[in-house]
């Protein structure tokens, strides 16, 4: 989530909401795979993100396991809560 935006003379600032727990990368080499259920509901959540960002008119154009950011605040066992994240490339 998108909180506010400060403009400085040199610099752009975005204030965002905090996301601890890292890339799902990073979960995934730690941890190993991801089971069936765990994939399914990461899938989902990818889906009705995206789903979303599309029906706004964008598009993110760099999905990967490094841009997705787990929630580890909001996860269950087995079930990662995962955000988009890096939208440097979206149109």
């Amino acid at each position: 989530s998108l909180f506010d935006v400060f403009e400085t003379k040199d610099r752009l600032y975005l204030v965002m909401e905090l996301v601890e727990g890292g890339e799902l990368f990073e979960d995934i080499v730690s941890h190993g795979c991801l089971t069936e259920s765990e994939a399914r509901y990461v899938f989902l959540q990818l889906a009705d993100a995206l789903r979303y960002i599309h029906s706004k008119g964008v598009v993110h154009r760099d999905l990967k396991p490094e841009n997705i950011l787990v929630d580890k605040k909001e996860s269950r066992p087995g079930l990662p809560e995962v955000k988009i994240s890096d939208f440097g490339h979206s149109k």
